[in-house]
This record gives structure tokens, C-alpha cells and sequence, in this order.
């Protein structure tokens, strides 16, 4: 059975001087259909959708029915995805409080030296704090009555640009009006409002918009369309023809940007790839992927766990490049994976199940490095070309995938990643690593140490060294086999690894295993 996959095509028009008058006219009235829709639904608390149709229709007669429930639609989009959201912005805010009271605390103690005096800095982390701890009960309260923060149409930064005469009021006008959208409909040959023509011959595509006439038909503008040709976007291209070829339905979302427009066109697309819950006992070849921003390291293995082979691929410009040289650089990576993938047969791929969660702080710098969001593309870009490649995916719990594997594989000739990689394939088979010997012989070396530490300690880092050493002295109960404490040691041992223990051995490790 088939499954669909929601694909993007961005289009550049190009628009006549007579038509964009029409065409900003439409963005104009459209816009204010749907800001209409959102204040009755938040402000007014009305939810029945004729009811606000017949609102905004006494306002703007000139909308036809199609586009007052298409910017309804919209509408209830914003308010629906704005309360998903509310857990989620919620969980960072609180991580945020976290690591800023961490912070405050370590600059309190002198842990940490500030550049600046000390009273400054305890000051701004306070000063944060306090901020975090407002959005905290806002973000709580919101959840509690099922409501959602204000949000402006034009963006918050506009506004307080306007407010500081730093953008004008045309200007702001233009922000809060620059588009409009048109929803598919199979039964309207794919789209009413807004119809794709594509002409084989030339190659070339037009788009049909309909322009609303109060008390009569729509009139009619055509523009052509712009669809992208490079090698890496033929795939949309050809979707995009065969939706329009088959009458499929495809929704249309038209923007502008200063005197430039584009279409942003979506649709689904079939795929034979699933999400498995476990690799079928039929798959002779299955591949774990360990994705970093400079790398992808894929290490093949059989059903049962067994290591077949390893490759890395790298991409070392993806995270300084401009955006066009990104999206082909993952393009062409993605690309060679797949292809080394399909030589060798394989049905099946692992990754991590990542959650791109926001873990950002006051450090630029810092926040410039950790911001996932080139990460986050790689990491989609390899799922959906699993999915149309007819790759099966399994996901899994990247817990200590690095680190198991360095402490266990790096020995056997596989880099850093390559281990985790091989990590992610053997959990993904389900496998659970056992810890080695020859890091089990170094346990009461580590106890010893810890036991040294416990002199001159404070009290909370006693605490948390006597918390160690329980789980060190039983560490059979915390052992990997024992699924309620699955990653406990291993964790455990490599927190230890770094801090306590220079002499840790990392490179040597047998891959022989223990209990």
C-alpha cells in the first residue's frame, strides 16, 4: 500500500505592469478576508464557519465564496497550529530557564570567569531569568485555557519598526498584504482559482489566476511560470507536469516580495517507502546512518547485526554556504548515498529519531554552531528520498549512539562516526551493546578514583559522586541486558571517561563482550 508525501515546488512569475495592479488588489483583500476570519474566531469566539463567511461577505462583497473559505481555512490553520505548538515552546523555554540558572549559579560560585565584572553579568542572567519566567506562566496559562498568544500579521519586528518610524505606513501595508492562497480540488481539475497549463512542446508552464468581479464571473489574468530545471529539482518538475497532465489537485500559495512574485506550489506525491517498526527478518542488507552537518557515515550490516561494510560521505561547505550552494551540495550528497546504497542492495535504512528542539542561548557564536537547521534539512532530505526510492526506514533512540560507539567499535578501524553509525544499524536490528571486558576490568579503578573525589567535595557534588559509585559497586543491576536501565552505565562510563579518568582507554578497545 502506498503512502503520500506533501512536496513544495517554489515557481518565480512573471507578471505584467497591467496585471499587478489586479493581482496586489486581490493579495489586498484576500489578506483582510482572512485577518477578519482569525479576530472572529479569537476575539468573538465564533466557530461556525457560515456564520463568518457571512461576516467577511457584508465587508468585502467583492470575494467570491470560494476565497472567503479558503482564507477561513488559513485562519484556522494559524489557531490550530499555534496551540500544537504551545507544548513545544513551552519545553524550550523551560530548558532555556534551565541552563540560565545553571549559568547564574556557576558565575555566583566563580566557576566561571566573566570577561566583564561579575555584578554586570549576574545582573543580565538575572535579568533573563526573570524574562524566561514571565513567558513560562504566559506560555502555561495559554495552555491551560486553550488560547494562544497575540500574533500580528506583518510580523512583530515590523511593527515595532513602525512604531519606531523605522518603516513607513505604505510599507507596513505591503507586509501585511502580500499574498493569497488558493487550495486544490480534484473536482476542479486541480485547482479553480489559480490553474496550471503546461505546454510539452516548449516546455513551458502558465498560470491562470482568477481575479474576483463583484456580481460577476471571474476575470482572468495568465502569466508564465518559471519552474526550476536543474538536475536536482527534475523530479519536481516531472511531479508538477503528471499532476497537471491527471487533473490532480495542487494548492497555490502566491507572494510577493518587494516587485518580484513567486508561486509556491503543493502537492502530494506517492511513495512506496514506510516507517517500520521492525526490520522484517527478509531483509538481507540493512544500513545505519550516523548524519552530521559535515558528514554522513553509512555502515552496512546483515539481519542479525553482523558488519558487512562502511562508507563515509562528506559535505565539509554544507554549514557556511549560501543557500542555492547548500540545497545542491545536500542534493549531490544525498544523491551518491543513495546510489552506493542501491549497488549494494539494500531495503532498508536506520536513523536516529531526531527532535530538532530549540537549545539556544545568550553566546552567538555558540547558538551560530548549534543551530540545527541545515542539520534539520540533511535529515529530511535523506527521509523523503528514502520514501520515493522505496527505502524502508527505521527509527530509532539515538541515546549514547556516539559514544557506545567510540568506547566499543573505534578499535576495529571505523572513524568516530562510522561507530555510531554501526551503533544505530545493531539497535536498529534490535540489538542492545554489551559492555566490553576490558571496560568492566577498569571499574573499580573508577570506583577508587570517584572515592577520592569524595574528599573536600560539597555537598551536592557528594551527593552526586555517592550516586556514581552506587551504580559503579552494582553495575551487573545497571547492565545494558537489563532493558529498564538500558543506557544507565554506558553513560555512566563515559561521563567518567572524560572527567575523572585521563588514562580511560578509548583507542584499544576490545570489541569482545561482557554481561
Amino acid at each position: 500500500m502506498s503512502n503520500s508525501l506533501t512536496t513544495t515546488i517554489i515557481a518565480k512569475l512573471v507578471i505584467s505592469e497591467t496585471d499587478t495592479f489586479e493581482i496586489n488588489s486581490l493579495m489586498c483583500k484576500y489578506q483582510s478576508a482572512r485577518r477578519m476570519g482569525f479576530n472572529q474566531i479569537v476575539k468573538d469566539k465564533n466557530s461556525d464557519r457560515g456564520k463568518i463567511e457571512s461576516y467577511i461577505k457584508e465587508r468585502l462583497p467583492v470575494l467570491n465564496s470560494r476565497y472567503r473559505r479558503d482564507a477561513i481555512m488559513e485562519a484556522e490553520g494559524i489557531i490550530s497550529s499555534q496551540k500544537e505548538l504551545l507544548p513545544i515552546y513551552l519545553e524550550n523555554n523551560e530548558r532555556k530557564l534551565k541552563k540560565s540558572k545553571e549559568k547564574l549559579e556557576k558565575y555566583a560560585e566563580g566557576v566561571i570567569k566573566p570577561k566583564r565584572s561579575v555584578e554586570i553579568v549576574l545582573s543580565g542572567i538575572g535579568r533573563r531569568i526573570e524574562i524566561l519566567m514571565e513567558k513560562k506562566i504566559e506560555l502555561e496559562e495559554h495552555i491551560k485555557n486553550n488560547t494562544i498568544p497575540s500574533i500580528v500579521f506583518g510580523g512583530k519586528k515590523n511593527l515595532e519598526k513602525l512604531q519606531k518610524e523605522e518603516l513607513s505606513k505604505e510599507k507596513w501595508k505591503e507586509l501585511r498584504s502580500n499574498s493569497f492562497y488558493s487550495r486544490g480540488d480534484a473536482s476542479k481539475e486541480g485547482n479553480l482559482h489559480t490553474r496550471l497549463y503546461y505546454d510539452e512542446l516548449k516546455d513551458e508552464f502558465k498560470l491562470r489566476i482568477s481575479i474576483p468581479v463583484d456580481g460577476k464571473r471571474c476575470n482572468y489574468i495568465y502569466c508564465p511560470v518559471s519552474v526550476p530545471k536543474e538536475a536536482r529539482h527534475r523530479g519536481k518538475r516531472e511531479l508538477l507536469i503528471s499532476a497537471i497532465e491527471n487533473s490532480l489537485p495542487y494548492s497555490i500559495r502566491i507572494l510577493r516580495d518587494n516587485d518580484t512574485y513567486e508561486a509556491h506550489i503543493t502537492l502530494s506525491e506517492e511513495v512506496y517507502g514506510n516507517y517500520l517498526y521492525e526490520i522484517p527478518f527478509r531483509a538481507q542488507k540493512v544500513a545505519g546512518l550516523d548524519i552530521n552537518v559535515d558528514r554522513i557515515a553509512v555502515v552496512l550490516a546483515d539481519r542479525k547485526g553482523n558488519f558487512l561494510k562502511r562508507k563515509t560521505f562528506y559535505c565539509h561547505e554544507l554549514e557556511y554556504v549560501r543557500k542555492n550552494k547548500r540545497d545542491y551540495i545536500i542534493h549531490k550528497t544525498i544523491k551518491d548515498v543513495f546510489e552506493c546504497l542501491k549497488s549494494e542492495q539494500v531495503e532498508c535504512i536506520v536513523i536516529e529519531d531526531l527532535k530538532f528542539k530549540q537549545d539556544l542561548d545568550t553566546n552567538k557564536k555558540l547558538n551560530r554552531i548549534k543551530s540545527n537547521f541545515t542539520y534539520r534539512k540533511l535529515y529530511e532530505a535523506i527521509t523523503r528520498k528514502a520514501l520515493r526510492s522505496s527505502v524502508d526506514i527505521k527509527l530509532i533512540n539515538p541515546a549514547y549512539t556516539s559514544q557506545i560507539g567510540q568506547m566499543k567499535y573505534y578499535s576495529y578501524g571505523l572513524s568516530r562516526h562510522e561507530s555510531a553509525a554501526y551503533v544505530i544499524v545493531r539497535r536498529g536490528c534490535g540489538y542492545s551493546e554489551k559492555i566490553p571486558k576490558v571496560i568492566i576490568k577498569k571499574i573499580p579503578v573508577l570506583i577508587e578514583r570517584l572515592k577520592t573525589g569524595l574528599e573536600g567535595a560539597k555537598e551536592a557534588a557528594r551527593k552526586k559522586l555517592l550516586k556514581q559509585l552506587e551504580v559503579l559497586k552494582n553495575w551487573k543491576n545497571y547492565s545494558p541486558i537489563n532493558t529498564k536501565h538500558k543506557w544507565k552505565l554506558w553513560a555512566l562510563i563515559s561521563k567518567l571517561q572524560s572527567l575523572l579518568c585521563s588514562e580511560f582507554p578509548v583507542e584499544g578497545i576490545s570489541g569482545v563482550s561482557s554481561g
